[in-house]
């Protein structure tokens, strides 16, 4: 599981359990963030990085249409995540009545279904095909929102965001692989659009579905979800990659 998620996902569980138990010193959970950043700052990897420039200089030039269309569909990944992440608290107070704490800590199965997904998902799919990998998870994701949306009983609730953890869990490295199989043996290239993409959606849709939130209600706002997951899905199906199998076996995403 990628650390700031952790990190994240551990200071929800205590923000929740501080403020179900302590609702005048909820305030205290977020002191975590101080121990966690010395704690990151003194196990950071100290060893000095060294660069070596390509002879041929950066990497540049058009890249092709298959892998603009893959963009997308990164995008829409990482957008679909990240709405899940940041509104799913909102949704199931809304659905379930839930005091604040409890949807709070609710939210931590997603950390949950990803750390679980992480570790064995790249364990039992590595013999399949990246491209039926990423459907594979996109489909757990579907499934795990719709559970979760329909859903008007906390523990159902708590249950879809513990699936919908494990679909999104993977998806950032497949998609990251396929924008580099059509990056045209310019990987660094198709990696530096993959950030822009990953900021444009960690920023732009947790903010889009607040809007819509305040315009339409929360439950509907997030029908903006699987929009998403349908966009992830139909890019992977119009554009398949030719990633090589012994590259998943040996990276165990």
């Amino acid at each position: 599981m990628r650390l700031d998620h952790a990190d994240i996902f551990l200071e929800l569980l205590i923000v929740g359990t501080i403020a179900n138990n302590y609702r005048d010193m909820w305030r205290l959970g977020m002191l975590i963030a101080i121990p966690l950043a010395i704690f990151l700052f003194l196990m950071r990897d100290k060893t000095p990085d060294t660069h070596v420039p390509d002879e041929a200089g950066p990497q540049s030039g058009k890249l092709s249409r298959e892998y603009w269309l893959s963009y997308v569909g990164f995008l829409a990944c990482i957008a679909s995540e990240f709405a899940i992440s940041f509104w799913a608290a909102a949704l199931i107070i809304d659905r379930t009545d839930a005091s604040p704490a409890i949807s709070t800590l609710t939210v931590a199965a997603l950390g949950t279904g990803m750390f679980l997904g992480r570790w064995y998902g790249g364990r039992v799919l590595k013999h399949y095909p990246l491209d039926t990998q990423l459907i594979l998870f996109i489909a757990i994701q579907a499934v795990g929102f719709a559970i979760l949306w329909f859903s008007h009983n906390l523990f159902v609730s708590f249950c879809g965001v513990l699936i919908a953890g494990l679909g999104v869990s993977n998806q950032f490295a497949l998609a990251s692989l396929r924008m580099i199989d059509f990056s045209d043996n310019r990987p660094d290239l198709a990696i530096g659009g993959s950030s822009t993409a990953a900021g444009l959606a960690i920023a732009g849709s947790p903010f889009l579905l607040g809007v819509l939130g305040d315009q339409f209600g929360i439950s509907r706002a997030y029908l903006m979800v699987p929009v998403l997951i349908f966009i992830s899905y139909i890019i992977v199906q119009l554009v398949p990659s030719h990633v090589p199998q012994k590259v998943l076996e040996d990276n165990e995403l």
